[in-house]
């Protein structure tokens, strides 16, 4: 008998024996699927390599326009005041006693002096 044929039979052994201890890991994997069946756990048994979980959809920026409110507002109450006002009288003349909208008045007068519709002259702001 040459190598290549020892290798051959040793190779066709290694498959018998593979696929014996494949179906005995297969009955007791099935087992114990059964066992969590009876528990009340749903669990299954796949051949093959783990699926790959699907990525969400990237989401897309927003078509719809900004709504004016807060910049409005700001605007308005900072454009009736002749000599202008500090942000904490913006603050009390629209009635922003909570963080939240503070905030949203902060982040419109950043936003309004920005696009150049409000100046602030040390911390006064004045409407242009």
């Amino acid at each position: 008998m040459s190598v290549i044929d020892e290798i051959k039979k040793l190779e066709a052994e290694k498959q018998k024996l593979l696929s014996t201890a494949k179906a005995e890991a297969m009955r007791a994997a099935n087992t114990a699927i059964a066992d969590l069946k009876v528990l009340g756990f749903e669990y299954h048994l796949a051949e093959g390599p783990k699926p790959k979980m699907k990525r969400a959809a990237p989401k897309t920026k927003a078509t719809r326009k900004r709504r004016p409110g807060t910049r409005n507002d700001v605007l308005k109450v900072v454009a009736a005041s002749e000599n202008g006002l500090v942000r904490k009288e913006i603050f009390a003349a629209m009635h922003a006693t909570d963080k939240p909208a503070q905030i949203a008045i902060a982040n419109a007068l950043a936003a309004l002096k920005k696009s150049g519709q409000l100046t602030a002259e040390g911390r006064v702001y004045k409407a242009v």
